[in-house]
């Protein structure tokens, strides 16, 4: 059967059932069941879910370069072919991708972008991007 890529983001602005039901996810357990992406998995079991590019401003999202060297994205989800389809698209611009595994490190990633946008907001820039540096 076919396959097709979708890309869903999460506006910033949303309605009043939606912001019943952050109210309610607020309140409730912690649990990765509980987590957005997590949610969407348990939603449509079947669907193959990768999450990537929430770690910064939509600006940069299809060019991973700062001047020559290349940057990184993390990643996680269930299915390796799904996976592997999205490093074909960040390969394409120009990130390094590292693979957290399986969707339940995908709050690892929610957490990573909540820290992205902490810094935003304290500095009032959105140019900041992230590397993973190995001592050599």
């Amino acid at each position: 059967a076919a396959a097709s890529v979708r890309v869903m983001f999460q506006p910033s602005r949303i309605d009043e059932e939606a912001t019943t039901h952050a109210r309610r996810y607020r309140s409730s357990s912690s649990s990765s069941l509980t987590r957005p992406t997590n949610l969407i998995q348990s939603w449509a079991p079947r669907a193959r879910v990768v999450k990537a590019f929430n770690t910064l401003s939509v600006k940069h999202m299809t060019d991973g370069r700062l001047g020559d060297e290349r940057l990184d994205m993390f990643i996680a989800g269930n299915d390796d072919a799904a996976k592997k389809t999205v490093e074909v698209i960040l390969a394409a611009w120009y990130w390094n991708v590292h693979d957290l595994g399986g969707i339940e490190q995908s709050t690892l990633l929610e957490s990573f972008a909540l820290l992205s946008i902490l810094h935003g907001f304290r500095t009032n820039r959105w140019d900041h991007l992230f590397k993973l540096v190995y001592r050599r």
